[in-house]
């Protein structure tokens, strides 16, 4: 019960009134077009342009005669077609090449703001038109939200080339403009996954795990497998997942994960782990089924801590021990983390008036290494993490929050640091001075 209080007193939703690191809103920025490029890169949409008029009528069975034509007829500028003639294939591909040429001058921070919402127009555009011919699932939404969010964030909050044909990026500002575009990102990305659990709990009810059955589905997609090729499963990925426990575990696990979605507008430190359970349910649909959504696995890093990179950050680690000494002075020569203060544990003691000591548990401390910024406090394997993600090495931080690699770790880490005098000895009195800030 107190690690659950201890849990929960981590949830808390940040203040639109204070600013945010700009790095983040920088990396939502580069994935954002990046997943642009990517989704608009990846296939033709020119078959529309073969299909005959009478194709674009929007089959919807009974809800046809309750509404016969639908918003996004409207809102997609469906209604041109009322009066001009469908698109042409030349059409079509004209309006792809825009949205990928406009994904790579945002990417690049040329016009970000004009870019996004030539994207949003043509996008929700071309994706009315895959609607209004019931055609396929588009799986852009995010993205679309997004790129209508971008018209609305301040200018300052982008990466962008100044009338100098400069680059205009400063990592070390923190702006409250950025903490909007952050906040009503994360809130977007938490909405679509959050409602995406709730329409399964409405549809089928809350013993919606028992009926997914993935099991049946792999056996069917094994029966199958000469019609298909490994582009749309993977063998042994299907072999794996014919077991009903399996199947049951798995649909439990993205149910939480949708449920707990709305946890990205807060600054809950174990976001990463919902984060990486979503990513992963996108990769297993694809390897089993074939459906694409792997795109949003790229969005939904977004709602990840980017700020931590370039936050102040003291690094608090026990100068009795020579192993853990020597790790330091290892980090500090050859991973050079930024922006990191490097603090002995022996400089606290139980002085009360220090900042620190009031804000850290003394007794873990004492077990595992800390890392205290002004935005959270973690430690062991954690506080590693975090070290590389601030270097050169972010790529190896990055996959250190994964799962199971962050368990892992954790597991590991905690072995070590408690024989750590057993590998390495205690130091000498005074042996310290050389690693003091």
């Amino acid at each position: 019960m107190k690690s659950l209080k201890s849990l929960i007193s981590h949830i808390s939703i940040r203040d639109f009134k204070s600013p945010t690191e700009v790095v983040h809103g920088y990396v939502i920025q580069l994935l954002t077009f990046g997943y642009v490029i990517y989704k608009y890169s990846s296939r033709s949409y020119e078959s529309y342009g073969f299909l005959a008029p009478d194709a674009f009528n929007y089959h919807r069975w009974w809800l046809a005669d309750l509404w016969p034509v639908p918003a996004s007829h409207f809102s997609t500028f469906q209604f041109i077609y009322n009066i001009f003639p469908h698109p042409s294939v030349d059409i079509i591909a004209l309006i792809q090449y825009a949205i990928i040429i406009s994904g790579i001058l945002g990417i690049f921070g040329i016009g970000p703001k004009i870019c996004s919402g030539v994207i949003f127009l043509l996008a929700s555009h071309l994706d009315g038109i895959m609607i209004s011919a019931d055609a396929e699932t588009s799986g852009g939404s995010i993205m679309l939200a997004t790129t209508l969010l971008f018209l609305f964030i301040p200018y300052k909050a982008f990466y962008h080339f100044r009338p100098k044909k400069q680059l205009s990026i400063s990592l070390s500002k923190a702006l409250v403009d950025t903490t909007t575009l952050v906040l009503s990102f994360q809130l977007i990305v938490g909405i679509f996954y959050f409602f995406a659990g709730i329409n399964k709990i409405v549809d089928v009810g809350p013993h919606w795990p028992f009926t997914v059955r993935i099991d049946l589905l792999a056996e069917s997609v094994k029966e199958n497998q000469f019609l298909v090729t490994e582009r749309y499963s993977w063998p042994l990925f299907v072999e794996l997942n014919t077991s009903y426990i399996l199947s049951t575990l798995s649909a439990f696990v993205a149910l939480a994960c949708e449920l707990l979605a709305l946890t990205f507008i807060t600054v809950f430190r174990y976001k990463y782990i919902i984060v990486t359970l979503i990513i992963w349910m996108h990769i297993a649909i694809y390897l089993l089924m074939g459906i694409n959504f792997i795109g949003n696995c790229f969005l939904v890093l977004g709602v990840l801590d980017w700020g931590s990179i370039t936050r102040k950050a003291t690094i608090i680690y026990d100068d009795e021990c020579n192993f853990c000494r020597s790790s330091i002075k290892y980090t500090r020569h050859h991973i050079k983390p930024y922006s990191i203060i490097y603090r002995p544990l022996s400089t606290l003691g139980n002085h009360s008036k220090c900042a620190l000591t009031n804000r850290i548990s003394l007794r873990r401390t004492h077990a595992a290494m800390a890392l205290v910024s002004s935005g959270d406090i973690m430690y062991g394997f954690n506080s590693v993490a975090n070290l590389l993600l601030r270097s050169r090495f972010f790529l190896l931080g990055i996959l250190m929050h994964m799962i199971p690699i962050n368990f892992v770790g954790m597991i590991l880490y905690k072995i070590i640091a408690k024989n750590r005098y057993l590998i390495a000895g205690r130091c000498d009195s005074g042996c310290s001075t050389d690693l003091r800030p």
